[in-house]
């Protein structure tokens, strides 16, 4: 019959064509994982940490970090003793100025503009920065536990 159909032309009807039976598999449920923002100041803090953490390696003994941030019409001098954040646009940085007073600066992270510099330690041993990631917190008082 399928010679007949060649010769006249006749295209071949379903029953005609050999198509195996299959079954489209039920999709396996997903978890998208929550989305890390790149702008967010947490990412700033990392890459802050980061910079920091390179510098102070190749600091001498008797050297500890401090930044320069010229923002208040004259140039201000820190001591880095801590850096914290707050997303989604915070930065702080917690420390000495070069009269001894205790200083926090918090900035928003897109004016951030640190100048590292090694200056003579305070006290022996030179003090280091490490660095830990604060809790999140959270952004308003309804994602507070009662």
């Amino acid at each position: 019959m399928a010679d007949e159909k060649k010769k006249t032309g006749l295209m071949a009807t379903l029953a005609d064509l050999a198509i195996p039976e299959f079954t489209i598999p039920e999709p396996r449920a997903f978890r998208i994982p929550p989305m890390k923002v790149a702008v967010f100041a947490d990412t700033t803090f990392a890459r802050i940490s980061e910079a920091i953490a390179a510098f102070q390696n190749d600091l001498n003994a008797d050297e500890e970090v401090a930044a320069c941030v010229a923002h208040f019409g004259h140039s201000l001098t820190i001591q880095i003793e801590s850096i914290g954040y707050r997303n989604p646009y915070l930065i702080t940085f917690t420390g000495t100025d070069d009269q001894g007073r205790r200083v926090q600066l918090v900035q928003h992270m897109s004016q951030v503009n640190l100048l590292l510099v090694a200056v003579p330690a305070k006290e022996t041993p030179a003090r280091r920065i490490g660095f830990q990631e604060p809790e999140p917190t959270p952004i308003d008082d309804e994602e507070k536990a009662p």
